[in-house]
């Protein structure tokens, strides 16, 4: 029995310790399970993170994109304002020194005009007769004293302002002649019966220019009338002034007004000029 017993006691004993062994390996099989439970929480924690942080520096990147293209459209369209405002400020300074050029004009051309009837009111009687005399004489086909043709001394000027009469010409294309070299170009003005004198102004871009002015009688029966010399040619500076004069009528006929480049062998001139008659 003793034997039995103490069999059994070694068995119980046992029996215990694999009990105690297992329990042990199940708190460690437990405790090994919360470990890796901890760590993947704090690796699923982890990479929210970084997936929220990854968010937010996409949207901040996404928010200045915005803002940049925002600015730039911005600053284009205040470019483009100003860009307009700029050229309507030019549009509204060229049609006021346009506007400036024409009343000069005017004014230079009323008293041009003054000038001349001024001259020409202490002589008005002299004149008058002159001009009968003279209608006398155009109906023979000459104004002629003992055989020569004469006429009147033609007034000449120059003015300084030739690039603002060069602007105001070039608005009109029928007041614009390009001469090749060695070329010649003759304005026929006929004389108009409102007025009583005829006036010539032109100006050149870079190079002088030969110039001089006729008077052509009308013809009878067909044939050419008679030719004078009103102002002899000559070469001006017309590249430096604006190069001006009139001259009274002799009576009903054609000035011939010449722009003589025939002394130049290389150059082309463009020639800036108006004609036109007063009283």
């Amino acid at each position: 029995d003793s034997t039995r017993q103490s069999f059994i006691k070694l068995l119980a004993e046992a029996c215990q310790e694999e009990m105690d062994n297992v329990a042990e390996k199940v708190q460690e099989a437990k405790r090994r399970a919360s470990e890796e439970l901890t760590r993947k929480t704090s690796e699923e924690a982890e990479r929210r993170k970084r997936e929220e942080a990854a968010a937010r520096a996409q949207e901040e990147a996404d928010r200045r994109a915005r803002e940049e293209a925002e600015r730039r459209t911005r600053e284009e369209q205040e470019r483009q304002r100003q860009h307009d405002i700029a050229q309507q400020a030019a549009l509204l300074a060229q049609r006021q020194q346009d506007q400036s050029l024409l009343e000069r004009d005017r004014q230079q051309r009323a008293l041009l005009e003054a000038q001349h009837h001024q001259a020409q009111s202490g002589q008005q009687h002299q004149e008058q007769s002159d001009r009968q005399q003279q209608s006398q004489d155009t109906r023979h086909g000459s104004d002629q004293v003992d055989g020569a043709v004469k006429l009147a001394t033609p007034e000449v000027w120059t003015r300084p302002d030739r690039a603002d009469f060069i602007g105001q010409m070039k608005q009109d294309p029928e007041a614009i002649i390009v001469l090749g070299h060695g070329e010649t170009v003759t304005v026929k003005a006929v004389t108009n019966p409102a007025g009583s004198r005829m006036f010539w102004e032109f100006a050149t871009e870079n190079y002088d220019l030969a110039f001089g002015v006729s008077f052509q009688w009308p013809g009878v029966d067909g044939a050419e009338g008679q030719v004078v010399e009103v102002l002899p040619s000559e070469r001006k500076q017309s590249h430096q002034l604006v190069i001006g004069g009139s001259h009274s009528y002799p009576g009903s006929g054609t000035y011939l007004i010449q722009f003589d480049n025939t002394y130049s062998v290389l150059r082309a001139k463009t020639v800036y000029y108006r004609v036109y008659y007063a009283a």
